[in-house]
């Protein structure tokens, strides 16, 4: 009966292991340069992982490790059951029509990958982008507040019915907003830019955005 106390042990540890915790099974797409998000390609569909500490805005990445699973389908398929390593993901049906985002980067690379127009919600009106700054100002794109200053307005997000939220965390309380925003119904994709060491770390993203769209 010895082996009984130890197996018991390991059997306690797999249960308390969430799917995030281990890599999605299908055909690894390279993705150089980047830290923050690996993605597979199987059965039609991706499977992106993205995980990074958050950084707080003008800090260190010393918050908590946040861990997100996003399945990619296309809509002219079926979604796949979310079981397995897929238990938990966040379904994201592609090409996106709807875009919300908290960040003026995130605005910038949808501007270089000609999705713009796409956009339903952004941080506020302080865009660099004058059509974006004028649509926001004419009530076209709601404001949910930037990433870096609060969390998001969940209200103003659900009004807007974005088919995804890119989401940059910029304060560890915030991350409680994005779980919310997911038990929503609300698709988000967290963005963790700053934490990419390599300079050309957040260019991935641009890739990432053109897979959405």
């Amino acid at each position: 009966m010895r082996w009984l106390f130890p197996l018991l042990i390991v059997l306690l540890a797999g249960c308390g292991k969430q799917a995030t915790d281990t890599p999605a099974i299908g055909r690894p797409i390279p993705v150089p340069h980047t830290r923050t998000f690996s993605v597979v390609e199987r059965n039609g569909y991706r499977v992106v992982d993205l995980h990074a500490n958050i950084v707080t805005w003008g800090g260190a990445a010393n918050g908590p490790e946040q861990r997100v699973r996003v399945v990619l389908v296309p809509r002219s398929i079926k979604a796949p059951a979310l079981t397995g390593d897929l238990a938990g993901a966040v379904v994201v049906r592609t090409p996106v029509k709807r875009i919300a985002v908290n960040y003026g980067g995130s605005e910038a690379l949808l501007s270089a990958i000609g999705a713009a127009d796409r956009l339903v919600a952004v941080g506020g009106t302080k865009s660099y982008d004058d059509s974006i700054r004028r649509r926001v100002k004419n009530r076209e794109i709601g404001q949910i507040g930037y990433g870096w200053h609060s969390p998001p307005n969940l209200d103003v997000l659900l009004a807007a019915k974005p088919d995804v939220f890119l989401m940059t965390i910029g304060d560890p309380a915030h991350a409680d907003a994005m779980r919310r925003a997911i038990a929503m119904g609300i698709p988000v994709v967290p963005v963790f830019m700053a934490n990419e060491s390599d300079y050309l770390g957040p260019v991935q993203y641009a890739r990432l955005f053109g897979m959405l769209t």
